[in-house]
Protein backbone atom coordinates (compact mmCIF):
# COMPACT_ATOMS: atom_id res chain seq x y z
CA UNK A 1 0.00 0.00 0.00
CA UNK A 2 1.02 3.53 -0.88
CA UNK A 3 1.95 5.15 2.60
CA UNK A 4 0.91 8.43 0.70
CA UNK A 5 -2.45 7.77 1.20
CA UNK A 6 -1.51 7.76 5.23
CA UNK A 7 -1.63 10.39 7.79
CA UNK A 8 0.32 10.65 11.13
CA UNK A 9 -2.63 10.91 13.32
CA UNK A 10 -0.74 13.30 15.73
CA UNK A 11 -0.24 16.04 13.55
CA UNK A 12 -1.31 15.27 10.14
CA UNK A 13 2.13 14.89 8.47
CA UNK A 14 1.94 12.48 5.66
CA UNK A 15 6.13 11.67 5.59
CA UNK A 16 5.78 8.63 7.07
CA UNK A 17 9.19 6.01 7.37
CA UNK A 18 8.11 2.54 6.82
CA UNK A 19 9.90 0.03 7.94
CA UNK A 20 12.11 -1.54 5.18
CA UNK A 21 10.47 -5.02 4.04
CA UNK A 22 6.68 -3.63 4.18
CA UNK A 23 4.48 -5.43 1.90
CA UNK A 24 1.41 -5.67 4.01
CA UNK A 25 -0.82 -3.69 6.33
CA UNK A 26 0.13 -5.25 9.38
CA UNK A 27 3.70 -4.10 8.56
CA UNK A 28 2.70 -0.42 8.56
CA UNK A 29 2.91 -1.12 12.39
CA UNK A 30 6.04 0.87 13.46
CA UNK A 31 5.91 3.19 11.02
CA UNK A 32 7.30 6.40 12.63
CA UNK A 33 6.04 9.80 11.49
CA UNK A 34 8.99 12.14 10.32
CA UNK A 35 7.81 15.14 11.35
CA UNK A 36 6.71 14.46 14.93
CA UNK A 37 8.18 10.95 15.57
CA UNK A 38 4.98 9.50 16.54
CA UNK A 39 4.66 5.59 16.24
CA UNK A 40 2.16 4.18 14.06
CA UNK A 41 -0.20 1.53 16.30
CA UNK A 42 -1.80 -1.88 14.62
CA UNK A 43 -5.33 0.84 15.40
CA UNK A 44 -3.94 3.73 13.81
CA UNK A 45 -3.20 1.14 10.54
CA UNK A 46 -6.53 -0.33 10.85
CA UNK A 47 -8.61 3.11 11.15
CA UNK A 48 -6.79 4.91 8.15
CA UNK A 49 -6.92 1.64 5.86
CA UNK A 50 -10.56 1.73 6.80
CA UNK A 51 -10.94 5.29 5.68
CA UNK A 52 -9.15 4.83 2.31
CA UNK A 53 -11.62 1.88 1.41
CA UNK A 54 -14.68 3.82 2.32
CA UNK A 55 -12.69 6.90 0.29
CA UNK A 56 -12.31 4.59 -2.70
CA UNK A 57 -15.31 3.46 -2.78
CA UNK A 58 -17.14 6.22 -2.63
CA UNK A 59 -15.48 7.63 -5.58
CA UNK A 60 -16.08 4.60 -8.02
CA UNK A 61 -19.58 5.17 -7.19
CA UNK A 62 -19.66 8.72 -7.62
CA UNK A 63 -17.91 7.95 -11.32
CA UNK A 64 -20.06 5.03 -12.01
CA UNK A 65 -22.93 5.66 -14.34
CA UNK A 66 -26.12 5.35 -13.19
Amino acid sequence: MENGSFKCPECGGQNIKVPAETKSLEGMTGAICVDCSREFTKDDVIAQAREVAINRVRDAIQRSPK
